[in-house]
């Protein structure tokens, strides 16, 4: 179902854009590879690139992250097409500092930690975000409902993310009986 149209008039004027895919691997890990691009509907400028025309990117980057099945990430490749300043190109290597990271609860503050500030590139490190729910989505999303994802005597991961996975609602009534609190035990 769309948005319900703007009850104003409207012109557009930025775009961003942002695609993650999650692949297996032969070796058992998961590539999760995240892309993201922003485009003006107007010309633009930054100090060094003058003029950029509408549609060419502002920012065109990406990051691959190699995790296990623990979602630790074991390997990281990112790549600048397109940044503002020439200056931005330094900033991939330093990515290297994500590997051993885990893509689970605290990620933002690890994620900072590791490459924030002067150090990283605030798209790249917002993308990990994006980039951690793919992988979450990659790993698990392979047979979510097969209760042996489990560890027997822990809180499924799961439970009270969202509403679909409620600890009152039939989701972790049928799969997780033990952990169902809904009225109608």
């Amino acid at each position: 179902m769309p948005l319900p149209p703007s009850t104003a008039e409207r012109k557009p004027l930025h775009r961003r854009k942002v695609v993650c895919d999650g692949y297996e691997r032969a070796d058992g890990l998961f590539d999760i590879e995240g892309w993201l691009i922003d485009t003006k509907h107007t010309v633009s400028r930054t100090i060094e690139r003058n003029d950029i025309p509408p549609g060419e990117p502002i920012h065109s980057m990406g990051l691959r992250l190699t995790v296990d099945d623990t979602y630790t990430i074991r390997e990281v490749a990112a790549a600048m097409d397109f940044t503002p300043m020439d200056f931005c190109h330094g900033v991939p290597p330093n990515f290297q500092a994500l590997v051993g990271i885990q893509l689970t609860s605290g990620l933002r503050k690890k994620v900072q930690e590791a490459v924030g500030g002067k150090l990283g590139c605030t798209h790249l490190i917002e993308l990990v975000g994006h980039m951690a729910t793919v992988t979450f989505q990659t790993i698990r999303g392979k047979d979510p409902l097969d209760p042996k994802r489990h560890r027997p005597g822990t809180v499924p991961t799961v439970m009270n993310s969202c509403r679909g996975w409620g600890d009152d609602g039939p989701m972790i009534k049928n799969l997780y009986p033990p952990y169902y609190v809904g009225t109608d035990k």
